[in-house]
């Protein structure tokens, strides 16, 4: 999945009122895209920041509250373990 958050209402990218894209439909989409790997590809889900320029406010930036909400979604959709690559190339699972 291109994790593209520059649709964002706020983001810089397009002028104001292009679009009325928020967090909250990021992270609808992102449940609903689980959902399908759930049922179809045994939970797995690739995303990949690929957009989001309006970084400005920091922590609380379109860019950074749409990667939360993104992250926070795919946690509470995914039906499995999670993984993390070890610095060797292996994978460890920690949830």
């Amino acid at each position: 999945m291109s994790a593209g958050f520059d649709a964002h209402e706020e983001d810089q990218i397009h002028s104001p009122g292009d679009t009325t894209v928020t967090e909250f439909d990021y992270a609808w989409l992102t449940e609903n895209l689980q959902k399908i790997a759930n049922q179809f590809a045994k939970g797995r889900l690739i995303s990949v920041l690929e957009g989001g320029y309006n970084i400005r406010l920091g922590p609380v930036s379109p860019l950074a509250q749409s990667v939360a909400a993104h992250v926070r979604a795919l946690l509470n959709t995914h039906n499995g373990p999670l993984w993390r690559p070890q610095s060797s190339g292996q994978m460890t699972q920690f949830i």
